[in-house]
C-alpha cells in the first residue's frame, strides 16, 4: 500500500479514486466503497394549483390571491436567503422581500436589482447564501429555477391550491416515492404540505 500512496501524491481527487481502484484490483486489495455526498439543506417553496401544477401566467404573478398562502410564505421564508429568477423578482409585490436576503439569478452582470444581490447561477447563489450563514437557503421560483433546484432540494414547502387555473408556467413533477410528508394542513381550497427527502 505504500507504493499506492506514493503514486497518488499530487493527483487530483477523481484520478486518485480511479488509480486507487486500479491498484486495489492489481494487488487484490480491498478498497472502501465511495459513498455519495449527502445533500446539504436546501428548500423549495412553491404554491401551485391542481390539476396541472400551475405556478404562473402571462404577464407574471400568481393566478390567484389567497392571503393565508402569503402569510404562510412569509412565515416559512422569514430570516432566510431567498433565491429567485429575474422574472420572479419583477413580479414581487414588494421588492426586496423584507427580513430576507434576496438573491436574483442573472448572467448579465450589468443588471442591478435594488435591495438584492445578483448571482450568475443557482449554484453560486446557494454557495453565497451558505457563506452568509444561512443553513437552509430557499428557492422561490420561477419554473426553470425550480426545475434546476428540485434535484438538490432536501425539503419542499408546497401550497396546493385546489382551484382550476390556466397558466403558462408549471412546477415540475415530484416523484413522491423519494419524499416523506412530515406535515400537512388544509384550509379551504388550500393544502399546506412539508415534504422531506428520504435517505439523505
Amino acid at each position: 500500500m505504500s507504493v499506492l500512496m506514493l503514486v497518488l501524491v499530487d493527483i487530483d481527487d477523481g484520478k486518485q479514486v480511479f488509480l486507487a481502484r486500479s491498484f486495489a484490483l492489481l494487488f487484490h486489495c480491498k478498497f472502501p466503497r465511495v459513498q455519495p455526498s449527502k445533500l446539504e439543506k436546501l428548500a423549495v417553496v412553491v404554491a401551485y394549483s391542481l390539476p396541472g401544477r400551475v405556478i404562473g401566467r402571462d404577464g407574471g404573478g400568481l393566478p390567484w390571491h389567497h392571503p393565508e398562502d402569503l402569510r404562510s410564505f412569509r412565515e416559512v421564508t422569514a430570516g432566510h436567503t431567498v433565491i429567485m429568477g429575474r422574472r420572479t423578482w419583477e413580479c414581487l409585490p414588494v421588492r426586496p422581500l423584507p427580513e430576507r436576503r434576496n438573491l436574483v439569478l442573472s448572467r448579465n452582470p450589468a443588471l442591478h436589482f435594488p435591495g438584492a444581490e445578483t448571482c450568475p447561477t443557482l449554484l453560486s447563489a446557494i454557495a453565497a447564501a451558505r457563506a452568509g450563514g444561512d443553513p437552509c437557503p430557499m428557492v422561490i421560483g420561477g419554473g426553470t429555477v425550480f426545475e434546476e433546484a428540485l434535484p438538490l432540494a432536501t425539503v419542499l414547502y408546497i401550497t396546493e391550491v385546489y382551484e382550476t387555473h390556466t397558466g403558462t408556467t408549471f412546477f415540475p413533477p415530484v416523484d413522491e416515492t423519494q419524499w416523506e410528508e412530515v406535515s400537512h394542513r388544509a384550509s379551504g381550497p388550500l393544502k399546506f404540505r412539508v415534504l422531506e427527502r428520504r435517505n439523505i
